[in-house]
């Protein structure tokens, strides 16, 4: 049967219906292709690499603390010395460049005398004896 066979109506209805249902017909396909379309899994991640251990060696031992120099030993004149044993009560005495004698108490007092003033000296050597001979003056470069 030929298309000529048919009736002009009928070949009409034919071709507005054809349209619509090839439309759907491709609609429906893309759908089900698209639902069934399965992910794919992910391949497993490889292996962990194997662990080398390797001999670890000791810390190195830890080094001795320097130990500062001992401290030069201060030999004190013997005058010095035999002052301050018949004063129990004194723990240093000072000359100053002013010609002044500070005496240092234990109990943290400070007395001063002026060696200009022969006041001073009496009283000093009243109370404290003789007083041993002053240090040496430092050095004087040329």
């Amino acid at each position: 049967m030929e298309y000529q066979d048919l009736p002009i109506s009928l070949l009409n209805q034919f071709m507005k219906r054809k349209i619509p249902i090839l439309s759907l017909l491709l609609l429906s396909v893309c759908l089900v292709t698209a639902q069934t379309k399965s992910h794919k899994v992910p391949p497993p991640p490889p292996p962990a690499p194997p662990v080398i251990v390797k001999a670890i060696e000791p810390p190195p031992p830890p080094q001795r603390p320097r130990v500062p120099p001992a401290r030069p030993k201060v030999i004190f004149p013997k005058e010095y010395i035999a002052f301050l044993k018949r004063n129990p009560a004194v723990s240093n005495i000072n000359w100053s460049d002013d010609n002044r004698v500070h005496i240092f108490l234990k109990t943290g007092k400070k007395e001063v005398y002026n060696l200009n003033n022969s006041e001073e000296v009496k009283k000093l050597e009243v109370k404290y004896g003789k007083l041993p001979p002053p240090p040496p003056g430092p050095p004087v470069e040329d």
